[in-house]
């Protein structure tokens, strides 16, 4: 697998993809940054984490801790997917729209995403009122105004319209889907504070040290087992987007696992429903699991249980959505070379599995 990660940044037009996603969620981090005018950032960290365990705190997982410091990208991609939500909801009820979405081709597609974003826009400027009466009500803004709250919320919408536009450009020019990466960097952003949270933890008390090693032996164990439900996609992917053609030229020259990988892509149907659904579903059950089990030692070492929840739900969510859709991308610009280092792995371990029935016969 590295192999064929080291040939598809070998290859300029991913390596450029790889790149471009890389400098938009560079932006995305700066914009995280950057808090907006107006509002005591001080107190409204001190608000958020007093709200932690309600959907306040969901809200700021989700952003990467940016609602919590008010900056211009606090909404996050959260407008996006209820927009996303609402329209494919109302593409079922309304007849005009599911016309469009089923006949309408290309342009059909073109006219529902264009009322996404009017949506989006529309949601964002609710949700950015929404978050101004938040903070006007608990005495957070240093000032008020009309002024201020015309910045505040312009603000809110401005960055949550560019948080959207950066996710379509990584989707078109990038690698995966925008908003699922941007969405998985924002949570991946919050791993630091939480082990900065189990230093402090063992710190304060050095006797439990053994709930942070086993929440580190959890998670390490966590990331093996989405890792492992990727890969799995991957080559799912990778079988369904194969050409058959070069791997029958291989195979005619006795070339090394091209018979399986051949054997593989006539059988890519069943092979993608293995991988893809039902091994995709074990994983998930399985990760499920585990995250209970951490957010259970998180809530032990004191911190509340809505949150340790939600962070291992956000954190395996995001990881899994994240990876599958940098994944996918992969696997279809490198089908082949992904397809054809399975086969290898398959005749190895036929040859082995050969060898060894030989050897017990003898």
């Amino acid at each position: 697998m590295i192999q064929t990660i080291r040939k598809a940044w070998a290859i300029p037009e991913l390596r450029k993809k790889l790149v471009f996603t890389a400098l938009i969620l560079l932006i995305f981090r700066i914009g995280n940054a950057i808090p907006v005018p107006y509002v005591d950032t001080k107190l409204l960290e001190d608000y958020i984490n007093a709200m932690s365990t309600t959907v306040l705190g969901l809200y700021n997982v989700m952003s990467g801790g940016a609602f919590a410091n008010a900056t211009v990208f606090a909404l996050g991609v959260q407008p996006y997917i209820n927009s996303s939500i609402i329209i494919q909801l109302l593409t079922i009820a309304i007849p005009a729209l599911q016309r469009m979405a089923q006949d309408g081709g290309e342009e059909g597609k073109k006219k529902i995403q264009s009322i996404t974003r009017y949506a989006t826009v529309a949601i964002a400027i609710l949700q950015g009122w929404g978050y101004y009466v938040l903070m006007k009500t608990n005495g957070i803004l240093t000032t008020s105004g009309v002024w201020a709250a015309l910045v505040i919320i312009a603000s809110f919408i401005a960055g949550s319209s560019f948080v959207m536009w950066m996710g379509e450009q990584i989707t078109e020019f990038g690698v995966g889907n925008g908003i699922s990466i941007i969405l998985f960097a924002g949570i991946l952003s919050r791993v630091p504070t939480m082990v900065n949270g189990g230093v402090s933890y063992v710190i304060a008390d050095p006797t439990k040290w053994w709930a942070v090693a086993l929440v580190v032996v959890g998670m390490l164990a966590l990331i093996v087992l989405i890792s492992i439900g990727v890969i799995t996609d991957v080559i799912g992917t990778a079988v369904t987007s194969a050409d058959e053609q070069p791997f029958i030229a291989m195979a005619s020259k006795r070339i090394k696992g091209a018979k399986q990988a051949l054997r593989l892509i006539r059988k890519a149907e069943r092979v993608s429903s293995l991988l893809n659904d039902v091994v995709g579903d074990i994983v998930g059950v399985i990760s499920g699991s585990a995250g209970s089990v951490i957010a259970l030692y998180l809530a032990a070492m004191g911190l509340p249980t809505a949150v340790a929840s939600v962070l291992i739900a956000a954190f395996t969510s995001a990881f899994m959505i994240g990876g599958k859709a940098a994944g996918k991308s992969i696997a279809i610009e490198q089908s082949a070379n992904i397809v054809l280092f399975v086969g290898k792995t398959m005749a190895l371990f036929e040859r082995k599995t050969t060898k060894r029935k030989k050897n017990k016969k003898n």
